[in-house]
């Protein structure tokens, strides 16, 4: 009896994470075919592909390197933070266990500790900062390139997959931007368990790769929160190797949990500090509306990433919204029954649409809102599923045989080859994009003429480069925008102070504090004024609410000396003085005021050493000065 001669398949052989044309239930994941380095020793083709990925990276983000700071939070994490500026073992200990600083609303020591060390070395020059956040993005590269090795098993697919992540346009903001240091950061870590977890599963549960795993995590947490989708990415990647998801296997991860419950708590706590006056007026059903808005605008821009902005306004409430909106819903919920009907077979397809989801849905405005309706820099993770797709895609075509397969590769090749180079160049031009606050706000102005955040960020640009005139025009058409930004007030204030507009000035501080009471700035800006026109008792109320709403406004701490220093109160001047170097022993002004106090009491010791310490934090010290106190305390 002859042996039943089997059927011909069309499909000779399964990709990774397909279903078999005749079976009815997943099989496990398998490597793809390619006749191209499936685990074979290729030690140069590897070197080739690397060298590439770096001196391809390294160019299309060159532009970053020229880069200046932004008033887009980097005064919050770097200019203006006196964390980063000493490395002592009491600072590192405040990065880590002191309360959240209410400025930034994030915890991120291990960021704030890497602006540190970078200072110490380099001082405050943003050439080094930016070339480190480059470097961190390059590590980032080469590791999605060895994540994507380990599942393709084919080192070309891989490079594709590490390619796409390293030049989509919509990752420079994660990349460019000072303050987003955190993204480039977590990402390291967060990749590195990843691929610790991948070899843990691969490996024979090697427990030195389970305990690695781990400690890249909370390394990633203390980068950035956003790590805490971590655990569940792992369930993820269980499903794509075709490993068993259960009870059991999740119950494995139960560390990984704990971790991530605890920072997501953290976080929490104090997340309702942000105050964004205009965003009130929505309901729920905006919400979800402009949460399907947003998946909407992440999925076309994967492959159409036009418009780029570092903001991206909500829409009016005065007018209907544009009919997008509307049709998200609609867009989202028909993908994701298509993926479910067509596609649940296969491991990857599902796989990249699960990953997406997973790393924006927290993101969303379901629970809470952001002051920009999306993000660029939110997807600098998030696209990594449809990347692996693409390297998948890759060696699925180029593995088979047949003409219409070969035709089919040759289309997605070139088509392929066509998306990098495009990438590439709307990379390079959006990295000069953020050269400095004039150049990023114009560019969303550009996009967004309705947008009052830019100009009022602009104008802040142009009022701290004593461009007033140009401050002005921006400050004005803030208000015009939205008559509730009271930033825009505040700082129109500071304008018609300068020109010596008092009336004015105190009209625009008293309606910044009219909108909101809790705005620290507007008081300390009137206490400032009043200060001058010889109201002292006004100047301290002013000057002491500015301390209630912000206890660590160093600013005021020393306007008030400088009242009470008038008013001859030498010891309250010493004290506020004093309190104001101890919120920014940087703050060589401080020390010079209370020098002149000690010189006053005829402390000419503590006037000197105080001069001292001034001059050599760059205040500008008189020599005379310097040398009287010199002389009459005896040094």
């Amino acid at each position: 009896m002859g042996k039943k001669k089997k059927k011909r398949r069309h499909i000779t052989e399964e990709a990774v994470g397909e279903v078999t044309q005749t079976s009815k239930t997943q099989e496990p994941a398998s490597p793809p075919p390619s006749n191209q380095g499936i685990l074979k020793p290729n030690r140069s083709l590897t070197i080739m592909i690397l060298a590439f990925l770096v001196i391809l990276t390294a160019v299309v983000f060159s532009p970053v390197r020229k880069n200046l700071v932004t008033n887009w939070d980097d005064q919050f994490y770097v200019t203006e933070n006196n964390q980063i500026r000493s490395l002592s073992s009491d600072n590192i200990k405040q990065m880590f266990f002191s309360d959240k600083d209410k400025t930034l609303q994030s915890y991120v020591p291990l960021t704030i500790l890497s602006y540190a060390i970078e200072y110490r070395i380099f001082g405050m020059d943003p050439k080094a900062f930016h070339t480190t956040s480059l470097l961190l993005h390059i590590l980032n590269v080469l590791l999605v390139f060895w994540l994507a090795l380990l599942f393709l098993k084919n080192r070309i697919g891989a490079g594709i997959t590490a390619v796409l992540f390293a030049i989509h346009p919509l990752h420079v903001e994660s990349v460019a931007w000072l303050s987003e240091r955190k993204d480039v950061l977590f990402t390291l870590f967060y990749l590195g368990s990843l691929i610790s977890y991948l070899l843990y599963i691969t490996k024979d549960k090697s427990f030195k790769y389970y305990i690695l795993a781990l400690v890249l995590f909370v390394l990633a947490l203390l980068s950035k929160s956003q790590a805490v989708t971590l655990p569940v990415l792992f369930i993820l990647f269980d499903y794509l190797f075709g490993k068993e998801v259960s009870g059991k296997s999740i119950l494995v991860k139960w560390p990984f949990f704990l971790f991530a419950i605890a920072a997501g708590l953290y976080q929490l706590k104090d997340s309702g500090g942000a105050a964004y006056t205009t965003l009130d007026i929505y309901n729920y059903v905006d919400r979800v509306l402009f949460s399907f808005y947003g998946m909407t605008v992440y999925l076309y821009k994967l492959i159409i990433p036009y418009k780029l902005s570092a903001f991206y306004p909500y829409p009016s409430k005065e007018e209907a919204y544009p009919i997008i909106f509307y049709l998200s819903p609609v867009i989202i919920i028909g993908i994701g029954v298509a993926v479910w009907r067509f596609l649940k077979n296969s491991r990857i397809t599902l796989f990249a649409f699960l990953f997406l989801l997973v790393h924006v849905v927290l993101l969303l405005q379901f629970l809470n809102f952001n002051s920009s309706i999306v993000y660029d820099r939110f997807t600098y993770v998030a696209y990594l599923g449809f990347f692996l797709l693409a390297g998948h895609m890759y060696v699925r075509l180029n593995g088979k045989e047949g003409y219409i397969k070969h035709k089919l590769a040759n289309i997605f090749n070139v088509g392929l080859i066509t998306l990098v180079a495009l990438f590439s160049i709307v990379s390079y031009t959006r990295s000069q994009v953020w050269e400095n606050s004039e150049t990023l706000w114009s560019d969303v102005i550009s996009n967004f003429p309705e947008a009052d955040i830019a100009f009022l960020n602009r104008g802040l640009y142009y009022l701290e480069d004593d461009q007033n005139g140009k401050a002005m025009a921006d400050m004005n058409e803030a208000i015009n925008l939205n008559e509730q930004n009271e930033k825009a007030f505040n700082n129109r204030g500071r304008l018609h102070s300068r020109a010596n507009d008092f009336e004015s000035a105190i009209n625009d501080y008293g309606r910044a504090i009219e909108i909101r009471s809790n705005y620290a700035d507007p008081y300390y800006n009137r206490g400032e004024l009043l200060g001058k026109q010889g109201k002292m008792e006004e100047a301290i109320r002013d000057f002491l609410k500015a301390i209630e709403l912000k206890p660590n406004y160093y600013l005021a701490f020393n306007n008030l000396g400088i009242v009470y220093n008038i008013q001859e109160k030498f010891e309250e001047a010493i004290s506020n003085y004093s309190q104001s170097i101890a919120i920014n022993p940087n703050y060589g002004t401080a020390f010079l005021n209370r020098s002149y106090v000690y010189a006053s009491l005829e402390q000419y010791q503590n006037a000197y050493q105080d001069a001292l310490k001034a001059g050599s934090l760059g205040t500008v010290v008189d020599q005379n000065y310097l040398n009287e106190m010199r002389r009459l305390s005896g040094n």
